[in-house]
């Protein structure tokens, strides 16, 4: 399946219990925690739409597609991308 390496990256790079957002995939049969790994499927989200998602929960991790690149909240930063997706971490300093 095309999402395996980004979730295989964000096993690697997050602790139990962190909280990943996936945006128009739902890689949950790779997700190191399929409870703190939820999905979003709606392709037609707006930026606004995706913050207030965002807001809900302390995320760790977003993963959108590289078709969604510039899409990220203020405060993310790109931490893995690949030919199809591309994973944001949270500032630690927010």
């Amino acid at each position: 399946m095309l999402p395996y390496w980004t979730t295989e990256f964000v096993r690697g790079a997050g602790r139990a219990g962190d909280l990943v957002l996936s945006v128009d995939s739902c890689p949950l049969l790779y997700a190191p925690d399929p409870r703190a790994f939820p999905c979003v499927w709606p392709s037609t989200l707006d930026r606004d739409q995706l913050e207030a998602i965002m807001g809900r929960r302390e995320y760790r991790f977003l993963i959108l597609l590289v078709a969604r690149l510039g899409k990220a909240p203020a405060g993310w930063r790109t931490v893995y991308s690949d030919e199809f997706f591309q994973v944001y971490a949270r500032d630690q300093t927010r």
